[in-house]
């Protein structure tokens, strides 16, 4: 809901940082019914993954300003009141 909300404003994406298995992260997707994008690692997309996302954890949010920026990290699980409030920042 706060993606739907706010697309205009923000950009979601999953990362999967490990070697995927595709028919495990598809079978979540649909569970979830997530609607953003999602970015499975793989040795082609290695270099330009670990520049995109600093993972310490599952899951982890990372928070950057237009111009890329990292502004905010943490691991866990953040409630939509904390992310809006971040949006909102």
């Amino acid at each position: 809901e706060l993606y739907e909300n706010n697309k205009d404003k923000v950009l979601v994406q999953g990362l999967d940082y490990e070697e995927p298995n595709k028919e495990a992260v598809y079978k979540h997707i649909d569970n979830l019914s997530i609607n953003y994008p999602i970015v499975l690692f793989s040795e082609e997309n290695k270099l330009h993954f670990n520049k995109i996302a600093e993972v310490t954890g599952m899951p982890t949010t990372n928070v950057y300003s237009p111009k890329g920026i990292l502004l905010y990290s943490k691991p866990g699980v953040l409630s939509p009141s904390q992310l809006e409030y971040l949006l909102t920042q």
